[in-house]
């Protein structure tokens, strides 16, 4: 009889950065594949909004914080509370990701990428990016 994997042990920064390289490499094919679809900008951004998170996440398991710690209401999906912390564990940013973790934090734009809202909206951030995630 096997040994059961505790969900600390199953949520780990190697698996939360490949998981976060899966939505990006994600992201940019369907941006890529060009789908003829009325909302098809919504699953890229989702794609790479998720996969920011996940990044942000595995960096700080790696640094000590539990999964269940990540998993609460001080973090969960909270950007603002993960970029802060993982600043204060000596992640650098760019200036284009601060203004990234900025508009997550300030907008509805993550919420509206998973959810339909009908109306005029503008100030969607291109998703198109001209480097890679930085690996692990």
């Amino acid at each position: 009889m096997e040994a059961e994997i505790s969900e600390e042990d199953r949520t780990n920064e190697t698996g939360l950065f490949h998981t976060a390289e899966s939505y990006w490499k994600s992201a940019k094919a369907l941006e890529k594949a060009g789908v003829d679809a009325t909302h098809a900008l919504y699953p890229v951004l989702f794609l790479y909004y998720h996969a920011i998170e996940l990044y942000l996440k595995s960096f700080l398991r790696a640094n000590g914080h539990s999964a269940k710690e990540l998993s609460s209401r001080k973090f969960g999906h909270d950007i603002g509370n993960l970029t802060t912390r993982a600043t204060n564990l000596g992640l650098w940013y760019m200036d284009e990701d601060k203004e990234v973790f900025e508009m997550m934090v300030s907008t509805d734009a993550v919420i509206r990428s998973r959810y339909i809202r009908t109306g005029a909206f503008s100030g969607w951030p291109s998703p198109t990016c001209s480097t890679e995630p930085a690996a692990a």
